[in-house]
């Protein structure tokens, strides 16, 4: 374990009890890797990909920063009802031309794009694993909500109204999933969370370490259970953290 990640266990143990007197920001950085698998022929069968993640957190508010895309970076701040996402150009496309035959043209690295989303009661918009950290470290003040459906932790996020799921969370303020399995509205499981280990940080329960399965769905939303993205995460680092500061021009709600 990250001798950083030791000392900040250490001063979550020695300072869990005042948690309830201070508005704790929590801050995790960590590193997912995901596995595609399918039983069709296809080269992408095995395809590892590496993402790495920021997230600042409590109950009530989070941010979450990540490469998340092939050519960007994006962050996700939750600002009252809307969700606002900002994404930073990293790599020209004229350096993906070999593998995706695709023209050099804009964007270009360093430009910047900012888009502001409905919330939807508090998760993260996109089409990629954008709502894997936040599942594992954002997703409790969502959980709270009466009514709320979980959307799909990878790939497009609904028909999320019509799925429905069992999900165990950790008893404590933050209340973090433990474990979840989320059901297609046939009632066939296509996805499997659950933290291996988890540590007290403040009186919370914090992840360290997570597994997920995702089954893939068809135009439909259907699940299609022969083929499946196997994702691991670990947690690097643990500490407290200041308030992310969105875009200047944003007014909070």
């Amino acid at each position: 374990m990250h001798a950083t990640l030791k000392l900040a266990l250490a001063l979550g143990l020695l300072w869990s009890d005042l948690v309830s007197a201070s508005p704790v920001l929590v801050e995790v950085k960590a590193d997912l890797q995901s596995t595609w698998y399918s039983n069709s022929s296809t080269n992408l069968n095995g395809k590892q990909s590496k993402f790495s993640t920021r997230c600042i957190f409590n109950t009530n508010s989070w941010f979450i920063h990540g490469d998340f895309l092939m050519n960007a970076s994006e962050s996700h701040w939750l600002l009252g009802t809307n969700v606002l996402v900002e994404r930073v150009i990293t790599t020209n496309r004229s350096e993906l031309r070999q593998r995706f035959a695709a023209e050099a043209l804009r964007p270009r690295p360093g430009e910047k794009f900012t888009e502001t989303h409905p919330a939807f009661g508090g998760f993260p918009p996109g089409t990629g694993i954008q709502r894997v950290p936040w599942l594992a470290f954002c997703s409790g003040p969502y959980l709270r909500h009466e009514g709320r459906h979980m959307p799909r932790p990878i790939g497009r996020p609904g028909p999320f109204s019509r799925y429905t799921d069992e999900t165990e969370v950790f008893g404590d303020a933050l209340g973090l999933p433990q474990h979840m399995r989320l059901y297609s509205p046939e009632h066939k499981m296509i996805c499997e969370y659950r933290v291996l280990r988890s540590t007290n940080f403040f009186g919370w329960n914090i992840p360290v370490e997570i597994q997920l399965t995702s089954y893939a769905q068809t135009d439909r939303g259907k699940a299609d259970l022969t083929s499946r993205t196997e994702l691991t995460g670990m947690v690097e680092s643990l500490g407290m953290a200041e308030e992310p500061k969105p875009p200047s021009w944003t007014k909070l709600e």
